[in-house]
């Protein structure tokens, strides 16, 4: 290989693997302004309870009348936003169990949808939390 065409490609090497390294999961500088603890209302009178961690969400639970549901994965947070399933088979969809999403309006406001299949019965709702 020329010299020429040798720098080139290093350079370009380069540039890849540090565009690469940028891209990595977890905690990002937007992601890290969610850390900490989320708390509010749902639509059905009951209260939801988020922890935010390193670009995850920890845990979350759900304390509604006739549903209660806690997803114990952990789930990264993507840009400003999450979706966390926990299902009986361990698959994210069409199993039974329950699927929430959060969408973050800024650093202290939390809105979401939840939703909770077991047996025949589906509770569906919305939250709004905020950092405590």
């Amino acid at each position: 290989m020329k010299p020429v065409f040798r720098s080139i490609s290093l350079a370009l090497f380069l540039l890849l693997f540090s565009l690469l390294a940028g891209c990595g999961g977890g905690s990002s500088g937007e992601e890290s302004v969610y850390a900490g603890t989320w708390f509010g209302p749902t639509s059905h009178g009951g209260t939801v309870t988020f922890t935010v961690e390193n670009g995850w969400v920890t845990s979350f639970q759900i304390t509604d009348d006739g549903a209660s549901i806690w997803i114990q994965q952990p789930t990264a947070l993507e840009g400003d936003s999450f979706e966390a399933h926990n299902s009986e088979d361990g698959s994210a969809v069409g199993a039974p169990g329950a699927t929430a999403t959060g969408l973050f309006s800024d650093t202290t406001h939390c809105t979401g949808t939840y939703t909770l299949t077991q047996d025949s019965q589906q509770w569906m709702g919305t939250y709004t939390a905020t950092k405590q």
